[in-house]
């Protein structure tokens, strides 16, 4: 081919070339005669201050320049009227200045850094010039990160501390910037996530607002933060979760959320304007907060499975000092095995090693490892085995299965929600009378929100049978179901009450005796002990109200019930401390007694889990009451007193004893006297962080995790040991 054959060929090539071009710049010029047309309309609408905005883009470096554009062009009208250009010139200067300083900086997508980087503000709070100082103060702490991701991490594990900052529903406002948190020391989650997102974007990490204005359970409203590490992953703002991100308390609420109902949706804040507004929940008159709908990030999950909620407690969630110790490689080789052991089936457990360093960093920090190994255990095997039936509202066990309802009454507690089992009546009856008891059990009770928040359960009793709640099946049921409850509801574990009527009311009195160190109280109403047995012995710290009608004569209720009084009344003797028990006699029959504001009576008690004097008629299923464990839980009794470090031991017909102790109960400091129907023993006591995982694993209570355990080896009510 020769030079003049090819000459077409390379015209039509530049022919294209040029006409790409002319489209780029046409292009180009459109966006720039766009965004000019923006900025033209904010400047007008900032009035008298349009003179500072004017001055801030005329100072903007050209590198520089588009991101002031972006801002003054996006602000919500408040900060068109009021920002001064010092405010935004050094806003702009160390929003650039911190990507070309971090690793990720080069990777961050350009309007990925305008919109969540740039921006001087979240959502409503006071406007502080908070950049170059967090930037001086906060780059130090993520020096050693790689990544925007580790970056969050170590700051939300860190910031707060430093900050002299805590959580508190007692806080002057709810959207607090970050100087009026720092100056109250305390802070709403709305005003942590807006603190965290503010340390975020200071030290280069994409980082946006993100909450619902309530849950689908009606439980409150919530906020946290959202940061970019190639795509969006979120975190509770002062709720680290070690290095991990998209994990948090809140995870199965908001897999529950609805996209189509702005109520119940979740949606993260934009600074460019849309066309969606972000609902405030502490300030419904506040229009200018723009947003995208995020449900589906959350909804649409693999695994947005019922999470663990009892992280939300303040009890359990981690102070200032924690949080920094958990950024330590020594709090994260202790994450990492109680992960371990806690993800371990029953058989793999015994192969978890425990260094010996981890014992002594227990006797440490007790409370710090409690709260990390309940972390554990609420994410580890356990959920798994509970999952599918949290998620179809049924308890099972063996061939037994009892569906529930369940419904919220108010608004949780700090400390987690109660919860009220209520079991209905019925009994020795077909089927459809029984499920009709049922139905009226799930509604039976008044409310009373007015005394706090709970959680009402109604359980559809397993079998039709007489005995339908109360044979020994429903302590296996009853046990798996208050674990369920503490796993995915964030229950109170000690508040957790049991309440009966008629065949529910034999069910309250044959469980709550046995089972008395689980409940904060029970009642019963129109029913009666099934045996005169030596159950009663287990109340000595539980309260047990009973109601019977004078004229409810059928199948010996009332004189059970006046038995049981008067063996209570014996018991009881001169102790004014022990055996709150109560006979309450109404001049009636066996139905409709006034009965129907017992949530409200028995709603202030709160469970004792480790109590210093414990009376026990062993029985049950599980071989655990209070800090005792008998292997072989079949007949006999005890009884433990514990003051000071000696702990005084009278048992009959018990071949093995286990005391379970803590700093709780002992001084670790001081040799424990065991004094054994007689035989006194000194033993030197250390914490172990097997024994407290093990405890934990076998009760599935957050209060019955023990440091220590005693073994003695009893003859005949003799120690041999």
């Amino acid at each position: 081919m020769t030079m003049r054959a090819r000459l077409p060929i390379v015209l039509v090539i530049l022919t294209l070339q040029g006409l790409i071009g002319l489209a780029a710049s046409q292009t180009t010029q459109q966006a720039t005669r766009q965004l000019s047309g923006e900025l033209q309309a904010a400047l007008q609408r900032a009035g008298a201050n349009a003179g500072e905005l004017r001055s801030a883009l005329a100072k903007a470096s050209p590198a520089q320049r588009e991101g002031m554009e972006f801002l003054i062009a996006n602000m919500p009208d408040r900060d068109l009227a009021a920002l001064s250009a010092e405010f935004l010139l050094e806003n702009v200067q160390y929003a650039y200045k911190v990507m070309q300083e971090v690793p990720w900086g080069g990777s961050i997508p350009h309007e990925i850094f305008l919109n969540d980087v740039l921006p001087y503000a979240s959502v409503s709070e006071r406007r502080d010039r908070w950049r170059k100082d967090f930037y001086s103060r906060l780059m130090p702490l993520i020096k050693d990160c790689k990544t925007p991701a580790r970056a969050a991490a170590v700051l939300n594990a860190k910031l707060f501390a430093s900050l002299k900052v805590r959580y508190s529903k007692d806080r002057p406002k709810a959207d607090q910037s970050p100087y009026e948190s720092i100056e109250a020391g305390k802070a709403s989650c709305t005003a942590l996530a807006i603190t965290l997102i503010d340390a975020c974007r200071a030290v280069g990490v994409p980082a946006r607002f993100v909450g619902t204005p309530m849950w689908t359970d009606r439980s409150g409203n919530h906020s946290w933060v959202e940061v970019w590490d190639d795509g969006w992953h979120f975190t509770g703002a002062g709720e680290p979760t070690g290095e991990v991100l998209d994990s948090a308390w809140f995870v199965h609420r908001a897999a529950a959320a609805r996209r189509d109902q702005p109520r119940h949706a979740i949606y993260a804040v934009s600074f460019k304007r849309t066309p969606l507004r972000f609902p405030l929940a502490w300030d419904a008159s506040a229009d200018y907060v723009s947003a995208v709908n995020v449900t589906d990030h959350y909804t649409n999950r693999k695994d947005a499975t019922p999470a663990a909620e009892a992280k939300l407690s303040p009890r359990l969630r981690f102070s200032q000092d924690e949080q920094a110790f958990l950024a330590t490689p020594e709090g994260r080789e202790l994450a990492k095995l109680l992960k371990r052991y806690f993800d371990a089936s029953p058989g793999e457990r015994g192969s978890v090693t425990f260094p010996a360093e981890m014992d002594a960093l227990l006797a440490r920090r007790p409370l710090t490892v409690r709260k990390l190994a309940w972390q554990a255990y609420v994410r580890g095997w356990s959920r798994k085995q509970y999952e599918a039936d949290f998620k179809a509202d049924r308890v099972t066990w063996d061939k037994y299965t009892s569906p529930y309802g369940l419904r919220a009454v108010g608004k949780m507690p700090e400390n987690g929600w109660p919860l009220f089992i209520v079991m209905h009546g019925g009994g020795g009856a077909p089927k459809a009378v029984n499920d009709q008891q049922w139905r009226i059990m799930q509604v039976y009770y008044r409310d009373h929100a007015e005394k706090g928040g709970y959680l009402y359960l109604a359980p559809r009793a397993p079998t039709d049978d007489w005995n339908g709640f109360y044979a020994e099946y429903n302590l296996h049921l009853t046990d798996r179901l208050i674990r369920q409850m503490l796993l995915f509801r964030d229950v109170d574990p000690n508040k957790v009450y049991l309440i009966g009527y008629s065949h529910g009311g034999y069910g309250a009195f044959f469980q709550g005796m046995i089972m008395a160190d689980r409940f904060a109280a029970v009642h019963a109403s129109a029913a009666a002990p099934t045996d005169y047995n030596d159950a009663p012995r287990n109340l000595r710290n539980t309260p047990l109200t009973f109601m019977i009608g004078s004229a409810d004569k059928q199948h010996g209720r009332y004189d059970r019930c006046k038995w049981l009084d008067e063996c209570v009344t014996k018991l009881r003797g001169d102790q004014k401390d022990a055996y709150p028990v109560k006979m309450e006699v109404i001049v009636h029959g066996h139905a409709g007694l006034p009965d129907r504001d017992k949530i409200r009576d028995v709603y202030g008690y709160v469970r004792n889990a480790v109590p210093k004097h414990v009376s026990w008629a062993v029985g049950g299923t599980s071989g655990y009451f209070n800090w005792l464990y008998a292997p072989k839980p079949r007949g006999g009794s005890i009884e433990a007193v514990c003051g000071g470090n000696t702990i005084t031991v009278t048992a009959e017909k018990v071949a093995e004893l286990h005391l379970l102790l803590d700093e709780r109960l002992i001084d670790y400091s001081k040799t424990v006297t065991v004094v054994a129907n007689g035989a006194r023993c000194e033993h030197r006591v250390e914490p172990s962080l097997r024994t407290l995982c093990e405890t934990l694993q076998a009760r599935g209570d957050f209060e019955y995790m023990f440091s220590s355990r005693l073994t003695l080896t009893l003859d005949g009510g003799k120690e041999t040991k």
